[in-house]
Formats: C-alpha cells, structure tokens, sequence
C-alpha cells in the first residue's frame, strides 16, 4: 500500500511539472491574442408571424432584441473568466494601446463587449480606479455597421451577397437544402401563414419560438414535433453562408484577413502594434459559425450558444510564428482545442495565409 502511495504520488508531481513546463511554454510564447464572442442571452427580434400566440407580447422590461439579466450575467462572466484564463499575459489596468475592440452596431452586441470588457478589466486596486462602490470602468470600443464585411450579418442592404446567395440557392447544393425540409414546410406554413421559400424563415421561426421558450413562454403545440428537425437550419445557413469562395469573401473573409494581417504585423514587430496584446469583436451566432465553419469544416459544432467564445492565439514557437484556436462553448464548459484545416492545431502564419487568402476580399466586394 506504501510502494502505491509513493507511486501515485511520483505520477502526480510528474503531472504537475508537465503542465508547468507547458504553462511556462504558453506565457513565454503567446503575442496576440484575437477574441471573437457571440452575445448574451436576449428577447426575441422584432418579429412575428400572423398566428403567433404572443405576438402582443413586449418582453417588458427589456423591450426587443435586447440582453436579459441572465444574458448580462453570461457575458460579465465571460469577461471574469477571460481574466482568469490571460491574467498573464494581459495588463491589469486597461491601456487603449493593449486592446483594440469592435462591435456590431445592435443593443445586445454593444451591451455585451460592454459587460465583457467590465469583467476583464475591473480597475479596482488600478490606477483606473475612480469610484469605491462601483468596480467598473468606461473602455471605448469601435461600433461597425451592418454592411460592413469585417463583422457581417444577414441583411438586406447587401445586394451583391444577396446575389450571391440566391444563385446557390439555384444550384443543386442550395436546392438539396431546401429539400430537407420539403416533410415540414407545409406545416410550417398552415400554422403561420407564411411562406417558405427560403431558409431564412425557417430560421426566424425557429429562433422565434425557442427564444419564447428562453423567456418561459411555452412553445405551440404544433410545433414541438418539429422543432429538432428545424434545430439543423443554422447549420445548413452556415454552409450557405460559406459556401463559395465569392460568398466567403463577403461573410467571413473580412475578419479572416484583419486577423491574418494583425498577427502579421505583430510577429514583424510593427510599431503599430508595438503594445498590442488583444483584438476583441463582439457579434453574433453567424459570425462564430461562420469562422468554425471555414477553418474546421469537417466538424458540425451545432449552435454556437450565448457567449461562445473563439479565441484566436499567436505563438512564437521554436522560431515559428503560428496560430492556435480555441473554442470555448460557455465558461462553464472546457475550451476544445480547434484543428485548423490541412494545417494542424498549431498552424504556421504563413501557411495559414497562404491556405485561406482566397477569401480575403481586400478592396472588393464591397456592400
């Protein structure tokens, strides 16, 4: 019993030494650090079919589309536990020349990098420090428009993508889509009195009623039945979403390239970005799809909860400048590891430039 208790013993301080010595490797290593995060829990969107049963309701007091509490605890978390997870790396008291941070221009983005920000920089025992009741600092960050490709969301207002789209939906990929949902159109339809010509109305239907149900209002009976087959829409969005190189372009192909030539000009030693340590963009379930989706899409990831975080870090390693991502679904869950297409989970800058320039849009495509 002695002889087995040295032995556990020995096993765990060799453990222990391991993860040190990685630890050590980690903090030595890492020089940038991109994070790009889904926003907190939320009432619905402004949206609402014919026969839908709450279609009076008004979500007091938040008002649509807008972070519940539970949403605002989510993303304040997020921020503690991006805290915890780069104290060493990241300053204490916040510096604009340290971070760099971007939104969507809707209520529940802002008010999440908000709340994030607040939880990964109190300036409490900083000299940021202003107010001894209120653990909490104002940091700018830079609102981007609807149309703008560096954090793109569905909308309207993009023609050409909408083009783009509509000619996938032609091919025999896009029509194989909607054909999956051929057994429940029909019911969809009966029960809202809407069409379904395309997947976008499965999608609000769908992001409808289960938001309802987040918001502990019960979803119509006939609707339960096919709720899980109408839970796979996102995922076939996603792939119609990244579909074409000319289609990437315009939805992830933006963020692909700023992170690509941010790491870039950091591993150069750029003046620019001299003390640069984190880019963070606060978006959507589209934008967190999107980028799991062409880096890793062998992979179906499901949807992207509230506050799913991708964290995008750049290592120094023997010399070799690369990029290894994480995945991290919600705090309370481990961050996985993300193996980046024909490149590994530690991918070589250049390499990871070299396999994914196609969708850099530079100068074209523009909204």
């Amino acid at each position: 019993m002695i002889k087995y208790t040295i032995f556990v013993f020995v096993i765990l301080c060799l453990y222990t030494i391991l993860i040190s010595i990685e630890s050590y490797k980690t903090h030595d290593s890492l020089k940038l650090l991109h994070v790009l995060f889904r926003h907190g829990d939320r009432t619905p969107v402004k949206f609402r079919y014919p026969t839908d049963p709450y279609k009076k309701e008004k979500y007091d007091p938040y008002g649509f589309s807008q972070l519940t509490n539970t949403g605002k605890q989510r993303a304040y978390n997020l921020g503690k536990w991006l805290r915890r997870r780069y104290d060493f790396f990241l300053n204490r008291t916040y510096s604009t020349k340290e971070l760099s941070a971007y939104t969507t221009n809707t209520s529940r983005s802002k008010a999440s990098l908000s709340l994030v920000l607040a939880g990964l920089y109190p300036p409490k025992g900083t000299a940021l420090e202003w107010d001894m009741q209120l653990n909490w600092n104002p940091i700018n960050y830079e609102i981007i428009s609807e149309t703008n490709q560096l954090l793109m969301i569905p909308t309207p207002k993009c023609q050409e993508l909408l083009n783009l789209l509509s000619s996938y939906l032609n091919t025999n990929e896009g029509q194989g889509i909607m054909k999956k949902y051929d057994d429940i159109k029909d019911i969809l339809s009966n029960n809202t009195q809407l069409s379904f010509d395309n997947p976008f109305r499965y999608l609000m239907v769908y992001d409808l009623v289960t938001v309802q149900e987040e918001q502990g209002l019960g979803a119509p009976k006939w609707i339960e039945p096919i709720l899980p087959k109408m839970s796979n829409i996102l995922n076939d969005i996603f792939q119609m979403f990244t579909a074409t190189k000319e289609i990437r372009q315009f939805t992830i192909g933006k963020l692909l390239e700023k992170i690509a030539g941010d790491s870039l000009l950091k591993v150069n030693n750029s003046p620019k970005l001299r003390h640069k340590k984190l880019f963070m963009y606060s978006a959507h379930d589209f934008n967190v799809g999107m980028f799991l989706k062409v880096i890793n899409p062998s992979v179906d990831h499901g949807r992207p909860t509230y506050s799913a975080c991708i964290m995008v870090e750049i290592h120094s390693i023997n010399g070799v400048h690369g990029l290894k991502v994480f995945y991290q679904p919600d705090v309370t869950q481990r961050r996985r590891s993300i193996t980046i297409d024909n490149c590994g989970k530690f991918c070589p800058l250049n390499k990871f430039i070299t396999l994914f320039n196609e969708n850099f849009p530079g100068t074209k495509n523009q909204c």
